[in-house]
Parts: C-alpha cells; sequence; structure tokens
C-alpha cells in the first residue's frame, strides 16, 4: 500500500502516514477548528487527543483528506480518547458509520 499526501510524502503503511508532515499539519488545523474542545463532549483537548476520521469515504481520502471547505463535510474532526474509545455513549455515534479498514486499524480493539 502507498499513500501519496498532498504535502508530496508518500507513506508505505497507516502507522507511518501517521508520522508525516501532513498528518501532523492537519492535526493542528483539526484541533485549531475545534477551538481547543472535543466535538462529542465539549470538553477541553490535551495534546493528546484523537484526530477521528468520520466516514469511510474519508479513508478512501487518505493523504488528502477534506477539511475546512464549505461544500463538503469535514473528513477528520477532534475528539478526547475519552469518546473515541468507547467510555461513552459518543463511541457509538463516532462508530456507527465508520467501517474502519483493516490496513488502517491502529489498534485490535475494533477488530
Amino acid at each position: 500500500m502507498k499513500i501519496k499526501c498532498r504535502t508530496g510524502e508518500i507513506a508505505h503503511s497507516y502507522m507511518e502516514y501517521l508520522t508525516t508532515q501532513h498528518w501532523r499539519d492537519l492535526r493542528v488545523d483539526v484541533f485549531h477548528k475545534a477551538g481547543g474542545k472535543c466535538r462529542c463532549c465539549g470538553k477541553y483537548l490535551t495534546n493528546n487527543f484523537i484526530c477521528h476520521h468520520v466516514s469511510t469515504g474519508a479513508y478512501c481520502r487518505i493523504g488528502r483528506e477534506r477539511f475546512n471547505r464549505r461544500l463538503f463535510r469535514d473528513d477528520v474532526i477532534a475528539v478526547c480518547r475519552w469518546c473515541h474509545n468507547g467510555k461513552s455513549d459518543n463511541h457509538i455515534k463516532l462508530h456507527r458509520k465508520v467501517s474502519v479498514p483493516k490496513w488502517a486499524r491502529v489498534n485490535s480493539k475494533f477488530e
């Protein structure tokens, strides 16, 4: 698998993609757009927040995620670990319509 980013970087795995400058810049932009708050519960985020892909289509656009556009919904949102990892009812809302591809699963909890 090869992921080509808008920045020209190429990653050969999802884990490698998460270390690219493109992903780091996207995370910063997502954090600022969220106003430093979790999009699910509204609590203030720490540096340890999750930049969550919100749809199955977002995984098809990895490296070219739609963000900050008027016509389309953002592909990524900022959420706290509590909401993302199933510690609240928001976990069901986050993952209801998202089918995470096997190659993008960071931990086996969702398999």
